[in-house]
């Protein structure tokens, strides 16, 4: 890797080294200005980063890793104890991996695979948008998040960023979601999309925390109700 593609980037105190190959996205944009994707202050980790002491020692799923945005501030920033990260598009993974090697990152489990309601079955990921449909002739495959339930000890947290797929993963982690009682935070594109994640949750007494939307595209907060 050439060292003029290697950016330093920070949030406070913390820092992290990442890879801005000659390429443009949101993602890289961000680093270019060194700071951490959706860290600015009406940001999903702007949030995490002001309560970061509640997740300190536990687990965080990485649901969409993508290029290694929120994993890499999960384990440096919030000081997390381990991150699970799962990413389909072998071309973020190899980019996940090389960010994840500039920091000599040791507790951080990849799967290479799409997240849904069924397991095994395959798919066809979008190398430009992500999105996911169910074919054949598949360039990934299908996993529930249950299915690897028992590498999971106390987890803490959960991000969901997986372009509109939102709602078959989360019913493909109801188990592990009831199990730990994490909170979770999803992305949702459009009102239809939020519905389905409140009616899924709450079938298992989760709650949206209405007081907040974060980010560009709208995050949502869901909690266990007491």
């Amino acid at each position: 890797m050439k060292t003029e593609y290697v950016e330093e980037i920070r949030h406070g105190e913390y820092k992290c080294l990442v890879n801005i190959e000659p390429l443009s996205d949101t993602i890289r944009d961000a680093w270019r200005r060194k700071v951490f994707y959706e860290a600015n202050k009406t940001g999903m980790l702007a949030y995490l980063y002001g309560r970061r002491h509640d997740f300190v020692g536990r687990q965080a799923i990485d649901c969409g890793s993508n290029l290694g945005n929120h994993t890499l501030f999960f384990i440096r920033v919030i000081g997390v104890s381990q991150v699970f990260s799962f990413e389909p598009q072998l071309d973020r993974i190899r980019e996940f991996q090389k960010n994840i090697q500039l920091n000599n990152i040791h507790n951080c489990t990849l799967h290479e695979v799409a997240l849904g309601d069924v397991d095994g079955v395959k798919a066809n990921v979008s190398p430009n948008k992500g999105t996911i449909t169910k074919s054949k002739e598949g360039n990934a495959t299908i996993m529930t998040l249950d299915s690897f339930g028992d590498e999971f000890k106390n987890v803490g947290l959960i991000k969901i960023d997986v372009e509109g797929y939102g709602a078959p993963l989360l019913r493909g982690a109801l188990g592990v979601i009831e199990c730990h009682s994490p909170e979770v935070f999803i992305e949702c594109q459009d009102k239809s999309s939020l519905n389905d994640a409140r009616s899924i949750l709450k079938g298992i007494n989760y709650e949206q925390d209405t007081r907040f939307v974060f980010n560009a595209t709208p995050t949502y907060r869901f909690y266990r109700a007491t």
